[in-house]
């Protein structure tokens, strides 16, 4: 797939969400532009790996902070994956997961 950096506009600011963040690191022309993305993208990382280790009810802070990059579709979406992990019903989650176990422990 060819992309074009074709994006020479300077970020000045919050991207939206997700998706603005991705299409920032794919199109931006200016290295500065680039690392920015990719710096917000850690951040929103980070405030979701963040949402799994707090005990249930006390994610509200974490919550908000994704709210600045998230769409509450996005949300509603991790919301309902984290469930689906926690009530053992995400198959392809918990196989990647016991993959990288088993691969930490020398098994495969």
């Amino acid at each position: 797939m060819t992309v074009k950096y074709d994006d020479d506009t300077p970020i000045s600011g919050r991207l939206r969400n997700g998706k603005e963040i991705v299409n920032a690191i794919r199109h931006k022309t200016n290295g500065k532009d680039v690392r920015e993305s990719i710096a917000q993208l850690g951040e929103l990382l980070v405030g979701m790996i963040s949402m799994l280790d707090v005990p249930s009810g006390q994610n509200d802070n974490y919550k908000e902070d994704l709210k600045k990059y998230a769409t509450q579709e996005e949300m509603n979406q991790l919301d309902a994956k984290i469930k689906r992990i926690i009530m053992g019903s995400d198959h392809e989650t918990i196989k990647l997961v016991v993959r990288e176990i088993l691969k930490e422990e020398g098994v495969i």
